[in-house]
C-alpha cells in the first residue's frame, strides 16, 4: 500500500524541480505510445525511480518517466508509461500519479491505452473514446452502474470529438473493460465482455480515471485499439505487434492530443476552465 500522503511529497520533489511551472493537463501515455508527445517543449524530464512513490516499469513500451513542458500551448505534465496492478502494485500505487498531479494543481486528466477490440467491424489500428467503462479488476462479479458513466467528463469529451472532427480523425466511442492481466483474455471471456457491451478491453485505466473524478478533476480516456481481442478473428496476439500497432496509429493520436490540448489552452486563456 502506497500512503496517499507520498503524492504531496512528489508534488513538493516536481515543484522544486521546474520552478515557476505550473501545469494544468495531465496527459498519460501508454504502451508504445510514448512518441506521440514529440511535438511538445519539454522544459524537465525525470525518470520515475527519482520521484517519490513512484516505481520504475517492468513491462517493455514503458519508459517510466515524467515529461514537463507546453503541448499545443497548453502546460502539460506527460507520463510515459504508467504502473499496473498486474505488477504486483497496489491501488494506490497505479494512482499515485493522479494524486501527485491533482496536488500539482492540475484540472484535467487525459488517459491513454492500448486495447484489444471486441468487434469484428473494428479493424485495428483504431482510436476511440471510452465513455464509460467496467472495473473487473476485482474479479467478475462487480457491479456495473451507469454511474461508471459519470467518471469520464463531457466537457472533455466534446474537446476531444471536435478535435477529431477538425483533424479528420476517425474516431470511434465505446465501453471499456478493464480486466487485471498480465495474460490476454480467452476468447470465452472476450464473448462474455461483448455480451457485457464492452466495445474494448485492457488491463489500465479504470483505477486511475475513478479517483481523478473523485479528487474533482475533469478526466477522458482514448483507447488505441491495437489488435481484435482473443477469437474475435482468427490470429494470435503478440505483445511485440500491440506495440508496432501503437507506433502506426500515433500520427492519428498526436492530431487528436494536440488538437484537444489546443482547444484547452484557447479555452483557458479566453475565459477560464470550464466544469461539467
Amino acid at each position: 500500500m502506497t500512503d496517499p500522503s507520498l503524492a504531496i511529497q512528489a508534488a513538493e520533489f516536481l515543484r522544486k524541480r521546474w520552478g515557476g511551472f505550473r501545469p494544468s493537463t495531465f496527459v498519460g501515455l501508454g504502451s508504445g505510445l510514448g512518441d506521440a508527445c514529440r511535438e511538445m517543449t519539454v522544459v524537465d524530464e525525470v525518470g520515475f525511480d527519482q520521484v517519490p512513490g513512484f516505481a520504475p516499469p517492468t513491462i517493455a513500451g514503458h519508459a517510466g518517466r515524467l515529461r514537463a513542458g507546453t503541448w499545443s500551448g497548453e502546460p502539460v505534465i506527460v507520463m510515459l508509461g504508467r504502473m499496473h496492478l498486474y505488477e504486483g502494485h497496489s491501488v494506490e500505487r497505479v494512482v499515485h500519479p493522479i494524486r501527485t498531479a491533482a496536488e500539482l494543481g492540475v484540472r484535467n486528466i487525459l488517459l491513454t491505452n492500448m486495447s484489444g477490440g471486441t468487434s469484428p467491424e473494428w479493424v485495428p489500428p483504431l482510436l476511440a473514446r471510452i465513455d464509460a467503462h467496467r472495473d473487473l479488476q476485482q474479479g467478475w462479479l462487480v457491479e456495473f452502474t451507469s454511474d461508471v458513466a459519470a467518471l469520464y467528463s463531457d466537457y472533455l469529451g466534446q474537446v476531444i470529438e471536435k478535435a477529431a472532427s477538425e483533424a479528420g480523425v476517425d474516431l470511434r466511442h465505446g465501453v471499456y473493460a478493464g480486466l487485471l492481466g498480465p495474460n490476454y483474455e480467452t476468447p470465452a471471456e472476450v464473448r462474455a465482455l461483448r455480451g457485457l457491451g464492452c466495445d474494448m478491453v485492457g488491463m489500465s485505466t479504470v483505477q486511475e480515471a475513478r479517483v481523478a473524478r473523485e479528487l474533482g478533476l475533469e478526466c477522458a480516456a482514448i483507447s488505441c485499439v491495437a489488435n481484435f481481442a482473443a477469437g474475435v478473428v482468427e490470429q494470435t496476439i503478440d505483445h511485440a505487434e500491440v506495440v508496432d500497432a501503437g507506433h502506426r496509429i500515433t500520427p492519428a493520436l498526436i492530431a487528436l492530443l494536440g488538437g484537444s490540448l489546443r482547444r484547452l489552452a484557447d479555452t483557458e486563456s479566453s475565459s477560464g476552465t470550464p466544469t461539467s
